[in-house]
């Protein structure tokens, strides 16, 4: 994670393209670039993954930038201040609701996620890919509890949908 003076000086230099979709995709790979996922691959491809995801389910562009964005906070060093400045209020809104702050319990948390529709589906998204990473590899028994609880997840939260 990049230090906060460096995640700074990213945003005093940033030039936007204009397009919001290329500003969350950047976002997104200087906050987890070096970064990697349990199965040791650049944690970029996860966020890349939940993106195509997005796409193929939904094709919304808003839903695509909250999906780039969906683990700034929590992993990339980013706060909602930063986010702010560059994205309108029902995206950064989004991922703050999709943002896990650790004092919460994960019923507390899930409860801050359906009070937003557009994190429901990215969330969604974000749980299903977390999934197939699990599958793919030998399924030891917490695997197989953490599969469990993850499709309970997904089952509260379609629910809200």
């Amino acid at each position: 994670m990049h230090e906060r003076s460096e995640i700074n000086k990213f945003l005093r230099t940033y030039k936007s393209s204009g397009s919001l979709i290329q500003t969350a995709r950047d976002f997104a790979e200087y906050a987890h670039d070096g970064q990697l996922d349990k199965a040791g691959n650049p944690f970029i491809t996860h966020v890349e993954r939940v993106v195509d995801s997005i796409k193929d389910e939904h094709n919304n562009e808003n839903l695509v930038i909250i999906a780039y964005l969906h683990d700034i906070i929590d992993d990339g060093g980013f706060s909602l201040s930063d986010l702010r400045m560059f994205f309108p209020d029902n995206i950064w809104s989004a991922v703050y609701h999709l943002s896990h702050n650790k004092t919460l319990s994960r019923e507390d948390y899930f409860n801050q996620i359906i009070e937003n529709h557009d994190a429901i589906i990215v969330k969604i998204a974000d749980i299903n890919d977390n999934l197939m990473m699990i599958r793919k590899s030998n399924i030891s028994d917490k695997d197989y509890q953490k599969i469990i609880k993850c499709n309970r997840e997904i089952a509260y939260l379609n629910s809200r949908l």
